[in-house]
């Protein structure tokens, strides 16, 4: 499976029948020493803090921007939610951040409970109206002050049928994650019961799932020893033991260590994704110079 190689934005070609659509994105506050551990035994506690901050701050502004479905996914209705720990955090984290983002607590002793827990909180948070006003879903389209603007004319595309809806979840460790990763994720679920982004280090960078499918998914929260290189392999075992269709995203990287961070930076210096421009300054900005490989 290829690594992703930063593709430029651009519309996918499948028809999908999704309609409501919530991306939650699993955060915490950037204390020293409680965030990127491992990156802090090598740059120092503080300076892993303000990069695992700038990972945060970067994919709050690249996913807040106005989300641009393709044709075929334009009853795609996008709502987003920062799933975040601890609680204590949450109102000085809040100041932080200005756009589309609504902001709830992860709630669960490990991170299969708390995954589990927002999987179902946002199901449940869908609206229960009658399926026949559900046949024709607005885009979303964010304004320039990062509220969430709908226009008569997106409110075009009819459904013989009612549309699905999905839940996505990704984490702050991948920064490279865009609104192309959220269109394929999307994609997948047209034809799937869940799609999962493959991380390098074993584990998955996003994951998504249709609510119909919710029941049968359990199995993908419990038992799993996270934080290891057995996740991803474990949860593939346990959806395909339940009959689920998987659809696959690229591999991407998480930055964990000193050498995805070093492999990010080189990554960013070629880069033609416009979005990823900001994030290579902020980087350069914090971190030693580092010589290209």
């Amino acid at each position: 499976m290829p690594r992703d190689a930063f593709p430029d934005d651009g519309p996918t070609s499948d028809t999908v029948t999704l309609g409501r659509i919530r991306l939650g994105m699993f955060a915490k506050y950037w204390t020293p020493g409680n965030v990127k551990t491992r990156l802090g035994s090598d740059l120092g506690d503080d300076v892993a803090a303000n990069v695992y901050r700038t990972f945060f701050e970067h994919l709050c502004h690249s996913l807040g921007s106005r989300f641009r479905p393709s044709d075929q996914q334009s009853s795609a209705d996008l709502s987003r939610s920062i799933v975040f720990s601890p609680a204590t955090m949450l109102d000085q984290a809040m100041q932080s951040i200005i756009g589309p983002w609504d902001w709830t607590t992860q709630q669960g002793d490990d991170l299969g409970e708390r995954m589990r827990h927002w999987f179902y909180e946002a199901a449940d948070g869908f609206d229960s109206g009658d399926a026949a006003d559900r046949t024709s879903l607005p885009k979303d389209v964010s304004g320039t002050d990062g509220s969430d603007q709908t226009h008569p004319a997106d409110r075009t595309m009819p459904h013989s049928t009612p549309p699905s809806d999905a839940v996505l979840v990704i984490g702050s460790d991948c920064p490279t994650v865009s609104h192309h990763t959220i269109r394929k994720a999307i994609d997948h679920l047209g034809r799937n019961d869940l799609v999962i982004g493959p991380a390098s280090d074993g584990g998955y960078y996003l994951l998504g799932i249709r609510t119909e499918a919710l029941p049968r998914c359990d199995s993908l929260f419990a038992n799993i020893p996270w934080s290891s290189d057995k996740v991803l392999s474990l949860t593939l075992r346990n959806a395909n033991q339940n009959g689920l269709a998987i659809g696959m995203l690229e591999l991407k990287d998480d930055v964990d260590t000193i050498e995805d961070l070093n492999r990010l930076r080189d990554q960013l210096r070629t880069t033609k994704r416009t979005e990823l421009h900001g994030l290579r300054q902020r980087l350069d900005q914090l971190l030693p110079p580092h010589p290209p490989v």
